[in-house]
């Protein structure tokens, strides 16, 4: 399978009893890279392996956005966001909140084009890294990556769900299903 590319990211804030609020766009997707901490365990005896434990324990995910907006950022990071003046205002004592989050991938299989639906349901962003450069000659583009950690639902213990559709809006209603809030208990 060729990797086409990656879009459609979107992100649900979890809350203190571990729902999803509804999800949110995030901003036009680059990047959306995760890498797997693996616990790569044997146990030998007998002058063999008796036991092996190959598991995903957590995951790194870095996404590079073309741009990361003020109330995005402050919700992703846990900061205070004013809608009026668009400020952020970064605290030490701000600490992340858990979110679920999603993007769609395409990719061509056999001539066919299929999109694959990556899903972390546990995520926690550390605040990215500002860079700055002064103008140039010829304009350069910068873009914003911001990093989080997953790690496994507390009471499913998954870390990803991959899962392939054939259209594009399949796999767009799954995802939003996925962050979905519930519905109110009443």
């Amino acid at each position: 399978m060729s990797k086409l590319g990656i879009q459609y990211v979107k992100y649900s804030k979890m809350d203190v009893a571990g729902k999803y609020t509804g999800p949110k766009s995030i901003g036009t997707l680059v990047t959306f890279n995760g890498t797997p901490n693996k616990s790569e365990v044997e146990d030998w005896g007998d002058n063999g392996i008796v036991e092996s434990d190959k598991s995903v324990t957590k995951i790194a995910l870095s996404m590079e956005l073309n741009d990361l907006a003020g109330a995005v950022y402050a919700d992703l990071c846990g900061h205070d966001y004013d809608e009026e003046t668009k400020k952020v205002t970064v605290k030490s004592t701000d600490n992340s909140p858990y979110v679920g989050i999603g993007a769609i991938g395409n990719s061509v299989r056999s001539g066919v084009e299929v999109f694959v639906l990556k899903f972390y349901p546990k995520m926690q962003f550390s605040d990215p890294t500002d860079e700055n450069g002064t103008g140039k000659e010829t304009k350069e583009y910068k873009h914003t990556t911001i990093e989080g950690v997953g790690y496994p639902d507390t009471v499913t213990k998954e870390i990803k769900i991959e899962q392939e559709f054939d259209t594009l809006s399949a796999a767009v209603t799954a995802l939003d299903a996925l962050l979905k809030a519930p519905a109110s208990q009443g």
